[in-house]
């Protein structure tokens, strides 16, 4: 029984790497992202962070190839540009914590 679980686990890991293995990678570009933030009133938001990052699938483990933050300005306008990376093969935008939001 210990064999026949040790060749599973062996099995399922190499089935995952293949899979990570064939994933389409993001083409290396300089990518802009910008809009304004505002709140549910519709008013805008100032110093609000926005986070823009990518990563890369090694074998089991996502890592981290680029991070990009970003705040609002006074009329709750932002923009981010980051040339992505070749090995990106993920990239994400989210709200960062800040005093005003």
């Amino acid at each position: 029984m210990a064999i026949n679980r040790a060749w599973s686990f062996a099995f399922v890991y190499g089935v995952v790497l293949n899979f990570a293995a064939c994933r389409d990678k993001i083409p290396d570009t300089q990518t802009t992202i910008q809009g304004v933030v505002i709140d549910q009133d519709g008013r805008v938001i100032k110093n609000a962070g926005i986070n823009m990052y990518g990563s890369e699938q090694r074998g089991l483990k996502q890592v981290t190839v680029f991070n990009v933050t970003v705040f609002t300005d006074a009329n709750g306008s932002y923009k981010v540009s980051q040339l992505l990376p070749k090995t990106a093969d993920a990239v994400d935008i989210r709200p960062v914590s800040s005093d005003s939001v």
